[in-house]
């Protein structure tokens, strides 16, 4: 059986494209799997990670409210 540590990359802050574009892949596999079956553990995280990827989003693709 696979870790966590083996499959899930540390939860830490996102710095870059690179560590941005492996956030994204992480969560699509979660996704693209049945995240309904996840354990709370891996559910935990893979919200965690989104905030994370969220909190990046913000600060690198701002979306502006003026028409």
């Amino acid at each position: 059986m696979a870790t966590r540590k083996a499959t899930m990359p540390p939860l830490k802050p996102i710095r870059n494209e690179a560590e941005y574009r492996a956030a994204l892949a992480v969560l699509s596999r979660f996704f693209d799997s049945n995240p309904d079956a996840a354990s709370q553990e891996s559910s935990d995280y893979h919200e965690a990670l989104a905030a994370l990827v969220e909190q990046y989003e913000a600060a690198h693709y701002p979306i502006n409210d003026r028409p």
